[in-house]
């Protein structure tokens, strides 16, 4: 999910009062069933590595979709937040349907696992800013973890100011054993914008004893609002990133300004790194992905300064694709993306991999690209869809592209690679 899809989902929550008591999620319905090289690819050929017309359509209306590691489940969040959906993408079968029943709640997030067993999404209620986490076995719909995500008890605001509650993302651990999200507390005057993130945390969820393995503080690291975070495919890896947020345009634009990086240690946890200087450039940075060999791809665009100096000026000379080592902190590679096509910067959403990304621009349609070599194609007849309804397989395999706000009709439909 984008920066700007990520904050103002959350951001929209109501004042945090009294947490209300323990909400329970149902199942309503169930049935059995790499890296870039050179610094310059303008020139590049257009060849179809994709198959150009969907291999399903599931009759799903999500603004949010998660595909498993092959691309053969899918979770959609429905475009009212009240319900998830989990189905089988080569049957288009329905498998699970889980539902917000009570009043004032609904669903800002979900994520199936890497192997297709288990659906987690976070489940909110405007009344009271109570965000609670909820783990299901798809098989049988059991709910397998179902706790609150608030922190203990924080001193109350001052007087005029009100706290904001949100949470930025969800993703199962590379073995399935744990739920990593994180959540942040803000507060600010309620006559002003924004404010400061007074409770910053990302922690690790044991699905079988419910306990929390570890959490790690932001606020003694980046005190930036956090935009969200990413493990790399082994699972020994963390990226953090966080967004200015004190800069309107920054928001507004969906730039990352700050990419902190965590190993995992010799008992299972992780410790802080390093942060890559992404900065020191004057980079604005819109996503990122690990690569399978553990490097950091990032899409970057013109420098920040001219950015936010005219950021309604449309697409940018020069749209890169960074490659970072995470262990050293430097720059790898550099490669320049086609930006005459349909790349708009803001739009572009990397493979969990690291080997291709999507794009899609207004009036130029949508493409997939390679990494690696710089080929790229075009999805004929799929208009313009911004990335956060677009979701890759952790394979790279497959892609999930959500209609549900398109005259063509409210349904994912499902590309695959090329056979050959």
């Amino acid at each position: 999910m984008p920066l700007n899809s990520r904050l103002g989902f959350g951001l929209a929550l109501s004042l945090v009062a009294t947490l209300s008591a323990p909400v329970i999620v149902s199942a309503i319905s169930h049935r059995s069933s790499e890296n870039p090289t050179g610094n310059n690819s303008l020139m590049v050929k257009t060849v179809g590595n994709w198959q150009t017309t969907p291999t399903e359509t599931i009759a799903a209306a999500a603004y949010l979709v998660s595909l498993s590691e092959d691309g053969q489940r899918l979770a959609a969040l429905t475009d009212d937040g009240a319900s998830f959906e989990v189905w089988n993408t080569q049957t288009n079968s329905l498998l699970l349907t889980a539902t917000a029943d009570e009043p004032n709640s609904g669903f800002s997030i979900v994520a199936i696992s890497k192997d297709g067993t288990q659906v987690a999404a976070i489940k909110f209620t405007s009344t009271t800013g109570e965000q609670r986490l909820i783990v299901q076995a798809i098989e049988d719909g059991r709910v397998l973890l179902n706790k609150p995500l608030n922190p203990p008890q924080l001193p109350p605001p001052k007087k005029d100011y009100i706290t904001q509650p949100y949470a930025t993302d969800i993703v199962f651990s590379p073995d399935g054993k744990q739920v990593i999200t994180q959540f942040a507390l803000s507060t600010k005057l309620s006559s002003e914008p924004f404010g400061s993130t007074i409770y910053n945390s990302i922690s690790f969820h044991d699905i079988k004893t419910g306990e929390v393995a570890q959490s790690i503080d932001l606020l003694g690291v980046d005190d930036k609002v956090p935009v969200g975070y990413m493990v790399s495919p082994d699972g020994s890896l963390l990226a953090s990133l966080s967004s200015d947020f004190s800069n309107l345009t920054i928001s507004d634009l969906g730039i990352i300004t700050r990419v902190t990086i965590w190993q995992r240690n010799q008992d299972n946890r992780f410790d802080y790194l390093t942060t890559l200087p992404i900065s020191e450039d004057g980079f604005a940075v819109f996503d990122a992905a690990f690569t399978t060999s553990n490097q950091l791809n990032l899409i970057t665009t013109s420098s920040l300064s001219n950015l936010l100096a005219n950021p309604m000026a449309g697409k940018p000379s020069q749209i890169s694709l960074e490659t970072w080592n995470p262990q050293t902190a430097t720059r790898v590679s550099s490669t320049i993306l086609p930006t005459e096509n349909c790349i708009g910067p803001d739009n572009v959403l990397l493979s969990p991999d690291g080997t291709g990304y999507y794009s899609s621009y207004p009036d130029a349609g949508t493409c997939l690209g390679n990494v690696k070599t710089g080929e790229f194609q075009k999805l004929p007849d799929q208009p313009f869809t911004f990335n956060s309804m677009v979701k890759f397989s952790g394979n790279g395999n497959r892609l999930a592209i959500s209609n549900s706000a398109d005259s063509i009709g409210q349904n994912v439909q499902i590309f695959s690679k090329s056979q050959n």
